[in-house]
């Protein structure tokens, strides 16, 4: 393991710490705050979060890999293997055909609620987004067989 991987994830570590306690602090010196200071807090709760989580289960498995070498070598092969691979693109082109669906649906109920266009139309954006790029790697495949 290279320790500057290790140390980089130090800063990401500290840097969520950061937003962590920024967020706690507009929460106790805004209580009454509207727009987008109401917001913001958790916003940055969620992202300091998501960004610890992960950056601290990385320093966790370079931990055990330095004191294991064979655990890593495993975790290599496993995460190298063909099958394993297939595996995963079957379940992200399953979650992709749920996520379609579920697109449509949110946008078919922001338009019967009478939601404001500027909220629906970023939902169709990213729905009109992901279907171009899902045609456009059709087309390539197609292409290379």
């Amino acid at each position: 393991m290279k320790s500057r991987s290790i140390a980089k994830n130090g800063i990401f570590i500290a840097f969520s710490i950061m937003l962590l306690i920024a967020s706690v602090f507009l929460l106790i010196k805004y209580p009454d705050a509207k727009g987008m200071l109401q917001t913001l807090p958790f916003i940055l709760i969620g992202i300091g979060s998501g960004i610890l989580g992960t950056n601290i289960g990385i320093v966790v498995q370079q931990h055990i890999f330095k004191k294991n070498p064979n655990a890593h070598k495993k975790f290599k092969i496993e995460e190298n293997d063909e099958r394993n691979i297939q595996l995963n693109q079957y379940s992200k082109a399953k979650a992709y055909d749920a996520t379609i669906y579920l697109y449509s649906a949110l946008m078919l109920y922001f338009a019967l609620i009478g939601a404001k266009l500027i909220l629906l139309l970023p939902l169709v954006g990213c729905y009109l987004i992901s279907i171009v790029i899902r045609m456009y790697h059709l087309y390539q495949c197609q292409k290379k067989m």
